[in-house]
């Protein structure tokens, strides 16, 4: 043997060395007995704990005595202990056997806590319950053995026993806690003892490999999470015993197909059956009162669903993603119905609402796209944000006169919505009400309606004629934007602001009327209105937004009144048909770009003081000059002085009170084109400045041929130009 081989040995000799009592510490419990309290967390192998201590009997295992004695594999407990304390041996990761004598009788809290190397054990006839959490994590666990005495199971008892197989448990059995075989992934099967009256929250929750359970007569309630994402479970009976099913409590049973309810039930908790994916049929019988929230939500192949007679209330998501479902009978007796109850549907083709529902709730039929026609009944009195959303076959509604408010985006994408009519009684119609509704060629809004929503009927493309009663004060921004087929609109008095983007991109839009009381239009209120050919802007406006009427290419005029303070920058940027502009003297300030791009915009004249002037107003434009008055001329700078991107000329203006006689005077120039007859004897003369000024030159000859210049005179004589009078001429008398 060589020297290498004969030190490996003593070394593996160690190593099979077996712990013993000297790694125990033994505590006095009373005083004729000891409790094992401590084990040195290094001893290894096999233990036998001795029945006799100082000639005392050991009795009890204490408190995590054995807690993290990893190294521990196989442990023998003497017939001379009666119980196992608390997390006796919590966290022994290598025991894989243990031997639990007959006169143990009571085992406590976690005791085998993480013995995930125990792979089997047998509980004496001597114990009558098995504590809260006493095989916990025990994940090798394959195999166990409960005797007949045993009354309870505790709470977390078996969770994630990964391994566990099967399990027998006894008709002695009357409770098991919650979660006791929670996370027991290999468990195929197992039945209830009669005498249990309840099953507790979380029992049974991800036993995705339990594809049957047999539930007794005794059993009155099925709590919450109970068989939640049991994968496997096809098929369960629930007798005539329970009267309630708690939330989450069949939730993810996505190979459940078939399960009836029982008349003794009287309540169905919240996502009870949410995501039973293979679920096709059910039926609610008895005196179920309310569908509450997700109840069938993701049952993606539910096609029906029978209801009792006393449900009254229908919650949020109760069939939200049921894609599946195609009919569905709807309890008279229903009168609440909650937000997304139907949301995507895509099947459901027809639904009838009774009477007595009140409202229609957020999101409640978005996105099903097959439903083609629904009746809303008088009871009820509002339409939800959203309640039709996407609902692309549906081509018709009818609104009752109940109704008093269309809700936000209500009916926002029914892209095939060719009609609709919207009663009296609608007072207002929300944000996005009708957005997308490409198909709607005309609609009527009644009197009544006060306010219209921002994007109420954005993109609304077929949209062609609306009217708009007096009774609307305000319309939202973006209301009409890319209704590309509406071609006129009239606002009434009533309408006092134009809100951002209200008719951008109506392209058709080739006639708009104001009347009277808007103060202002806002940022982009017409942008690429391209077919707009003529607005009148109301005395009433005082300021034009940036990029108001932003290329409106087919503008050729526009009379921008007295009333305007601001026009914004990019006001009326390409509006290339438009070849003048006049600025009245109320605008003090001109936003950068305002008339960028007018290319036939050749003459821009202001009316008043120079306002504040931005970058590049008139940039890629004919407009070389600007008209301004005597009287201002100072605050822009003479003739061929610069301001902001224009050549200073000063017309010189005169008083408005004078402006027909000045420009009678104007008129009376004559050119030689317009000379047809001039009197013999008589001279044309020039009024300039309401005066007529005559030059004589007095020539004397001797021979009537040669001449020269004795004297000249000039004379200025006032004179009025009458109405009607445009030529003046005299001529010398005797």
């Amino acid at each position: 043997m060589s020297m290498k081989s004969l030190l490996v040995l003593p070394l593996l000799l160690v190593a099979l060395q077996a712990a013993s009592e000297d790694d125990l510490t033994f505590t006095p419990s009373g005083s004729h007995e000891y409790s094992v309290s401590y084990c040195d967390p290094s001893a290894s192998g096999i233990l036998d704990i001795p029945d006799i201590y100082n000639g005392k009997p050991v009795t009890s295992i204490g408190t995590s005595a054995f807690q993290g004695c990893s190294g521990l594999t196989n442990i023998s407990i003497p017939n001379s202990v009666a119980s196992i304390g608390d997390y006796a041996f919590y966290a022994c990761t290598s025991l894989n056997n243990i031997t639990v004598p007959s006169s143990v009788t009571s085992m406590g809290i976690g005791a085998f806590y993480n013995c995930s190397g125990l792979t089997s054990i047998a509980i004496p006839n001597s114990v009558t319950s098995i504590g809260i959490q006493a095989f916990y994590a025990c994940s090798g666990l394959t195999n166990i053995t409960i005797p007949g005495s045993v009354i309870s199971i505790g709470s977390n008892a078996f969770y994630n026993c990964s391994s566990l197989t099967s399990i027998a448990i006894p008709n002695s059995v009357t409770s098991v806690g919650s979660s006791a075989f929670f996370g027991c992934s290999d468990l195929t099967n197992i039945a209830i003892p009669e005498g249990v009256t309840s099953i507790e929250d979380y029992t049974f929750d991800e036993c995705t490999a339990l594809t049957n359970i047999i539930i007794p007569i005794s059993v009155t309630s099925i709590g919450q999470y109970a068989f939640q994402s049991c994968y496997s479970l096809t098929n369960i009976a629930i007798p005539n015993s329970v009267t309630s099913i708690g939330q989450y409590a069949f939730q993810s049973c996505t190979s459940l197909s078939n399960i009836t309810i029982p008349s003794s039930v009287t309540s169905i908790g919240s996502s009870a059956f949410r995501n039973c994916t293979n679920l096709s049929n059910i039926t609610i019988s008895g005196s179920v009162i309310s569908i509450e929230n997700n109840l069938f939500r993701s049952c993606s192949n539910l096609t029906n669903i029978a209801f009792p007679n006393s449900v009254s209330s229908i919650g949020d998501y109760a069939f939200g993603d049921c894609t599946a479902l195609n009919n569905i009978t709807i309890p008279s007796n229903v009168d609440s119905i909650g937000n997304n109850t139907f949301r995507n549907c895509t099947n459901l083709a027809s639904i009838s609402i009774p009477e007595g529902v009140s409202s229609i709730g957020d999101y409640v039929f978005g996105d099903c796209t097959a439903l083609t026609n629904i009746t809303i009944p008088d009871s009820v009195n509002s339409i939800g944000q959203y309640a039709f959303q996407s609902c692309s076959g549906l081509t018709s509604i009818t609104i009752s006169n109940s109704v008093t408010s269309i809700g936000n985006g209500s009916f926002y994408g029914c892209t095939s919505l060719n009609n609709i009519t919207i009663p009296d009684s609608v007072n207002s119609i929300g944000s996005s009400a009708f957005q997308n509704c490409t198909s709607l060629s005309n609609i009527s809004i009644p009197e009544g309606v006060i306010s219209i929503g921002v994007q109420a009927f954005r993109s609304c493309s077929g949209l062609n004629n609306i009217t708009i009663p007096s009774s609307v004060s305000s319309i939202g921004s973006s209301a009409f934007q890319n209704c590309s087929g509406l071609n006129s609109i009239t606002l009434p008095n009533s309408v006092t602001l134009i809100e951002n983007n209200t008719f951008r991109s109506c392209n058709n839009l080739s006639t708009i009327t104001i009347l009277g009381s808007v103060t202002s239009i806002g940022s982009s209120a017409f942008y690429a209105c391209t077919s707009l050919n003529n607005i009148t802007i109301p005395s009433s406006v005082s300021s034009i937004g940036s990029s108001a009427f932003y290329g409106c290419s087919g503008l050729t005029l526009i009379t921008i009144p007295d009333s305007v303070t601001s026009i914004g920058s990019s006001a009326f940027r390409n509006c290339s048909g438009l070849n003048s502009i006049t600025i009245p003297n109320s605008v003090i300030s001109i936003g950068n770009g305002a008339f960028y791009g007018c290319t036939s915009l050749a003459s821009a004249q202001f009316d008043g003081d120079a306002p504040s002037i931005g970058s590049q107003v008139f940039y890629n434009t004919q407009v070389f000059y600007t008209v301004v008055g005597a009287t201002n001329a100072a605050t822009y700078g003479g003739d061929g002085a610069t301001y902001g991107d224009l050549v200073v000329v000063d017309y010189s203006k005169i008083a408005t009170d004078q402006y027909l006689y000045t420009q009678s005077e104007y008129d009376a120039k004559l050119f030689i084109e317009e000379v047809q007859d001039l009197r013999a004897g008589s001279t044309m003369i020039e009024i300039e400045n309401g005066q007529a000024t005559l030059s004589m030159e007095i020539e004397e000859s001797s021979d009537l041929v040669s001449w020269a210049t004795e004297s000249v005179s000039t004379i200025q004589i006032p004179l009025d130009a009458e109405a009607g009078k445009k030529f003046f001429r005299f001529k010398m008398t005797d």
